[in-house]
């Protein structure tokens, strides 16, 4: 899976490939922007690398938090 953080030019401050597997992970990113700007945080699961060997399978997101830091 690729998460991303990008604004509306699709401009990536955020890009970074997770495997994904049957045990829960716990991942946290640290990302600069202006205060005054709208992005998206995407979650890509496409065909990445030999991802299409797995076969069908879910994934389950949850918990996501999109927080500002103090001092930030």
């Amino acid at each position: 899976m690729i998460v991303t953080a990008e604004d509306s030019s699709y401009t990536r401050y955020l890009d970074e490939k997770v495997t994904v597997s049957a045990e829960k992970k716990h991942f946290s990113y640290d990302v600069d922007f202006a205060a005054d700007m709208s992005a998206d945080i995407k979650f890509q699961l496409g065909n990445i690398g030999n991802a299409a060997s797995v076969g069908p399978h879910e994934v389950t997101l949850s918990n996501i938090k999109w927080t500002k830091k103090n001092g930030s």
